[in-house]
């Protein structure tokens, strides 16, 4: 009985125990009777306003922030930044952060008398980052190089695979890019960080695949992937003493060193507008044949792209609707001129422009090539060659831009 009576005694106590820590534990989080904590914006940045309930005309200082204030209307009003909280912390941080404020009363006198404590939460974001290229986080290649775009805040730190870029980011667009070198591997990911002031570090992972090469075949490291002639000079290697094919259009194919050094060269010809793919193949007996695609994007200088250009009359645009499979085989090139009606799409940019007189009819979607971003209800005149059609209108491709 007595063991029985003194385990009960040790489970009540244990309870009550229990129940003063756990009470205590919640008391922590709130706060005095009075005090109103709202969310807010200040300098356009995430911020809290605390208002403490205070004798008219007295101060209250707050220890954290080094300040006192004075009530005023029944209140004293500390408005506070929530990155002040978190800026010089080192390390990666949560989403969320718990907070305290300690705030005496201050007499005249100079005497601090302690109130209770004020606690709230605040929410730390995540820096910006956006991927312009590639498209997708997962990519499959077949050359050496890729680039990866991306667009951070202006004044960011950024590292891919550990190693510190942010002396590339543009200081004015944020834009920064990294070309990346791609082993016959499999998967090569590309882990990039970006620590944006008042933030908190926001992580992607680029992945490009490249099957594994039974036979090494590759072209040379800086092969142009823009360019404004019809023709580029390109160098490859592969195994020495193996067959080569190129399986797009091509001149001058130099295949005098293919056998010792396993270098050979040739003109490609671009024969349309745009992105065209460069395709070599390398075979040798006994070994699967390893293949390389590269995409070149192809196009004419201004002054050379813009003279081709058709106008769009009435008769043009029922024309062009027609026959939009001949005129888009032939990269034929329209001016467009009109008002951004809307978006259809923001990545890649696509918008409707009405292209008549009066600016009510004969829509055209536009997709955007240029380096100007297009704004609905902005008038502008495109350069655009045709590509195909879109819910029953034609569909260009825009690749300069000129305001009205």
């Amino acid at each position: 009985m007595l063991i029985v009576l003194a385990a009960l005694a040790l489970s009540v106590g244990g309870y009550f125990v229990i129940n003063h820590f756990a009470s205590t534990a919640v008391a922590v989080k709130e706060n005095a009777p009075g005090v109103v904590v709202n969310a807010g914006l200040l300098d356009d940045l995430s911020a809290h306003t605390v208002m403490i309930p205070g004798a008219e005309g007295s101060t209250i200082y707050i220890r954290e922030l080094h300040a006192s204030y004075v009530v005023s209307d029944g209140f004293a009003t500390v408005e506070i930044p929530d990155h002040i909280w978190y800026d010089n912390l080192e390390g990666s941080l949560d989403e969320t952060m718990e907070v305290t404020l300690t705030p005496f009363l201050k007499s005249s006198s100079g005497r601090q008398t302690p109130l209770d404590p004020i606690h709230y939460t605040i929410t730390i974001p995540l820096s910006p980052i956006e991927l312009e290229s590639p498209d997708s986080m997962r990519t499959t290649v077949s050359t050496t190089m890729a680039s990866i775009k991306i667009k951070v805040r202006a004044g960011s730190h950024v590292t891919v695979n550990g190693k510190d870029y942010s002396d590339t980011v543009s200081s004015v667009s944020g834009e920064m890019v990294y070309n990346a070198t791609i082993q016959p591997i499999g998967d090569n990911p590309f882990t990039i960080v970006v620590r944006s002031q008042y933030c908190r570090d926001n992580t992607i992972t680029v992945t490009f695949y490249r099957a594994r090469q039974d036979i090494p075949l590759d072209l040379a490291v800086g092969t142009y992937g823009t360019t404004d002639r019809k023709t580029m000079r390109v160098s490859a290697t592969t195994m020495p003493g193996a067959y080569v094919e190129v399986i797009t259009p091509y001149s001058d194919l130099n295949i005098t060193e293919l056998d010792t050094t396993g270098k050979f060269t040739f003109n490609a010809i671009f024969d349309k507008i745009g992105d065209n793919t460069i395709s070599i193949i390398a075979s040798y007996p006994g070994k699967k044949p390893s293949q390389v695609d590269h995409v070149v994007y192809y196009l004419p200088p201004a002054d050379e792209y813009t003279v081709k250009a058709w106008p769009l009359s009435a008769d043009g645009y029922a024309e062009l609707l027609s026959n939009i499979s001949v005129r888009a085989e032939k990269n034929q090139v329209y001016v467009v001129k009109g008002i951004v009606q809307y978006v259809v799409s923001d990545k890649p940019q696509m918008v409707v422009i009405n292209t008549s007189d009066d600016g009510k009819s004969q829509p055209v979607l536009v997709q955007n090539y240029t380096k100007t971003k297009w704004e609905v209800g902005k008038y502008y005149r495109l350069y655009a060659d045709a590509y195909n059609t879109y819910n029953g209108m034609p569909w260009l491709n825009a690749r300069y831009t000129y305001l009205k």
